[in-house]
Parts: structure tokens; C-alpha cells; sequence
């Protein structure tokens, strides 16, 4: 019986990077046109510092983007989950009034506030765990494993409500 869901979503669909593949190109055209041959790129081409800095930056960020995580954990003590690696957050079930799996629509990617559904946290997919939390907050929690989540918390004999 499991009595435990885990799942980790990661920024790896293809057509995000399909998107930063400009930046990509460009990073690479500097590095190797102008920080390794020497040559200078366009009329008014930038100081090889301040290549330096927009490769160092283009890379990091690029980095980030691929190391963002969203790690989610339900199990007899409660949910907690991880946008790694920006913030980290864990619920005792005595600390929650409900939960629901809701079908929110495409709200973007990320994490953002959105009225209805409280602070969204997500990779993908419009599919998510609302969590209502006694203290009248709330919050949704993407998931790409519906399933999985129903029969977790049927195990766990938590009570949900299902919008989908």
C-alpha cells in the first residue's frame, strides 16, 4: 500500500530550451569568436570584461533554469515541497483544513500569486493540490502524477475533493 507520494518536476521540456537556444547560440558565438580567437563582434563590439560578464551571467542563468525543481512529499506527517533552489516549505496535516486536486488552468510556469488559487507553485500542466490551511491561507502545489496523488492520499486516508 503506498502511503507515500513523491514527485520531482524539472524545466526540461524541449521547447523551453528551443526558446533560450538564441541565447545559447550567442554565449557560444562569444566565447569562442571573441573570448578565445580575439575578434571582435560587430561596429561597436563590447570590452572582452564585459563579454566575460554577459557569458558568466547567460550561463548562470541558464544554470538556474535548469537545476529549478519543484519537489513535493505527502506522507503521515503532512506535505512539503521544495522549489529548489529558491524556497522550501512543509505542512503538519494539523496545520491543514483541506485539500483538493484542481485543474487550474495554464497559469504560466514558475511560482505566482493568483487570487483563486492562492500562491500556484509549478513546472507544467494545469493540474495541482490546493491546500487550505486552517489559518484561512491557501495554497496549489502543480503536479503531473494525478493519479498517483489520489492513491497517496487514499492510503493516507485523507479526505480530498476532486474539480478535475
Amino acid at each position: 500500500m503506498k502511503t507515500e507520494f513523491k514527485e520531482v518536476q524539472e524545466f526540461r521540456q524541449w521547447w523551453i530550451w528551443l526558446l533560450l537556444s538564441p541565447l545559447i547560440i550567442f554565449i557560444l558565438i562569444v566565447i569562442i569568436y571573441q573570448l578565445i580567437l580575439g575578434h571582435e563582434i560587430g561596429d561597436k563590439p563590447m570590452p572582452d570584461l564585459a563579454a566575460w560578464i554577459f557569458v558568466i551571467v547567460g550561463l548562470s542563468l541558464l544554470y538556474f533554469i535548469y537545476y529549478l525543481q519543484l519537489r513535493t512529499t505527502i506522507n503521515k506527517d503532512g506535505i512539503s515541497f521544495s522549489y529548489r533552489p529558491v524556497l522550501k516549505r512543509n505542512y503538519n496535516w494539523r496545520d491543514i483544513d483541506r485539500v483538493e486536486i484542481i485543474d487550474y488552468g495554464f497559469v504560466g510556469y514558475g511560482f505566482r500569486w493568483w487570487p483563486k488559487h492562492g500562491w500556484i507553485y509549478n513546472v507544467g500542466g494545469r493540474m495541482g493540490l490546493k491546500v487550505h490551511l486552517k489559518n484561512e491561507k491557501f495554497f496549489t502545489i502543480g503536479t503531473q502524477k494525478t493519479e498517483d496523488l489520489k492513491i497517496a492520499l487514499n492510503n493516507l486516508k485523507i479526505d480530498y475533493s476532486s474539480t478535475e
